[in-house]
């Protein structure tokens, strides 16, 4: 549409278009006027045309001159520069939040079956650590508390000196409490090669325990005593050897074997010879328990590993059966065999 300058000698006049069955008015003004009346009639065109429709054809500016006369348009006039500013400050919070999400999605779709393929891993680990923990903890920790108990009672309570020659009980029994302990600890290396409790520090804990009794056992130079020296491949024969097979409720699994069975297979002097050295031990210890440090560094060992097995004290709630053989005069910790056993 074209729309024609009005007269200068009219002030005001409304100029109206039909299109259809539509009306569309635009104001026109006299270009001669003073300023500041144009300044006002200016603004009274912006503030009429703000929201009318706008004409097809228009420009984008308010004014065009049209034979020398300035004419009011129809379009409604677009800050463009304010609102170019605005739509940018809008537009990069907008883009962020985007790529945010399409970041988060193609995370969740490419790695979200990893990290669940590793949560699923690790909790099949600690489930599996609960039923080793069921399995072999208990008998474990008991045959580490029958013997340490047995060797308390060697030391502080003069067992064998009451019992040592009345009969062969004294060191049957405690010939037996040895095998006992070395066959959970051999069930453990051939069965779980890596006992796990859920987290590494504690899985490091625990094998600290089995090598620190391992290593006081097998030590003829940082421990120089005779009493109970067994290498570690000697350790491990004895653990091969009381090692027995049962079915429990139709399932096959290891087991320390009894101690009638023992009694009797200790007779056989290829079974009862890896046990010669325990024997003579027992010996010294019966004609004197003094000065014997590697029965109290062991004792102790089996104390940290049993409150390790047992924090809370629910297999073996007497304290009073879990009690340190106290040290030797003049022994300090610096000399303790393993890195990490306490006294």
């Amino acid at each position: 549409m074209v729309v024609k300058a009005v007269e200068p000698a009219r002030s005001l006049k409304r100029i109206a278009r039909i299109d259809g069955s539509k009306q569309d008015q635009s104001v026109v003004t006299a270009p001669h006027c003073a300023d500041v009346h144009l300044e006002s009639n200016r603004r009274a065109d912006l503030a009429r045309t703000k929201h009318a429709p706008s004409v097809k054809g228009a420009h984008n500016g308010l004014f065009s001159k049209t034979g020398g006369h300035r004419v009011a348009w129809t379009a409604r006039q677009r800050p463009t520069t304010i609102r170019g500013r605005v739509g940018l400050d809008q537009l990069v919070p907008a883009v962020i939040g985007a790529s945010a999400g399409v970041l988060t999605t193609l995370i969740t779709v490419i790695y979200g079956p990893i990290w669940k393929l590793r949560l699923d891993r690790r909790r099949d680990r600690r489930d599996r650590s609960d039923l080793l923990i069921a399995e072999y903890a208990e008998p474990l920790g008991r045959a580490a508390f029958d013997l340490q108990s047995r060797l308390y009672n060697i030391l502080c309570r003069q067992f064998l000196t009451a019992y040592f020659g009345k009969d062969d009980y004294a060191e049957l029994s405690t010939l037996w409490l040895f095998g006992q302990y070395l066959a959970w600890a051999e069930i453990l290396r051939r069965e779980v090669q890596l006992v796990e409790f859920g987290d590494v520090k504690r899985t490091a804990t625990f094998q600290l325990h089995l090598a620190t009794v391992t290593s006081i056992l097998a030590s003829d130079m940082s421990i120089e005593d005779p009493v109970f020296n067994l290498f570690r491949t000697e350790q491990r024969a004895i653990g091969e050897l009381m090692v027995v097979e049962r079915t429990v409720a139709g399932q096959h699994r290891s087991d320390s074997m009894g101690y009638a069975a023992f009694k009797s297979r200790l007779q056989n002097e290829s079974f009862g010879g890896w046990f010669e050295k325990l024997r003579s031990g027992i010996s010294a210890l019966a004609a004197n328990s003094a000065h014997h440090v590697r029965p109290i560094y062991l004792q102790r060992a089996l104390i940290d590993l049993i409150d390790f097995l047992d924090p809370q004290g629910l297999r073996f709630p007497e304290k009073k059966n879990r009690s340190y053989v106290p040290l030797p005069a003049g022994v300090v910790q610096q000399v303790y065999p393993v890195s990490g056993f306490r006294g």
